[in-house]
């Protein structure tokens, strides 16, 4: 099976997106696990680890987020044994600059949650 975290990046406290990213995932099949807020790097990085995570999804609501966002990218694109994981991001931050994922070595955007269970679908197949 597949499987898929979802985090919100740093500090970021709007956290109901990507909740519900996760429960949409797990209504579709996968073992899905949401982390929340204030989860860190090295426990994201451990748990990707563990399962052998198919997916994460990053989300984040304010402007000064972003770093905390690209940190974390930056770190799972890093990690040899995550390689093959595929990065999604969400939320405000992205949808006020729609070309920004690209830059963090991310595989997609999702606009709404429909949209990220389409993508998830996409970037792993079931």
């Amino acid at each position: 099976g597949r499987s898929c975290i979802s985090v919100c990046a740093g500090p970021e406290m709007h956290c109901i997106g990507a909740r519900m990213a996760s429960e949409l995932l797990a209504t579709q099949g996968w073992d899905s696990r949401y982390l929340g807020v204030h989860t860190p790097t090295q426990d994201v990085l451990a748990l990707c680890d563990e399962l052998g995570a198919d997916l994460i999804i990053v989300s984040a609501t304010l402007d000064r987020h972003l770093e905390a966002v690209e940190a974390l990218c930056s770190v799972l694109r890093a990690k040899e044994s995550l390689a093959l994981c595929k990065i999604l991001v969400g939320g405000g931050v992205f949808d006020r600059h729609p070309e920004l994922w690209k830059s963090l070595g991310a595989q997609g955007h999702a606009k709404s949650i429909t949209d990220c269970g389409n993508l998830a679908e996409v970037l792993v197949p079931g």
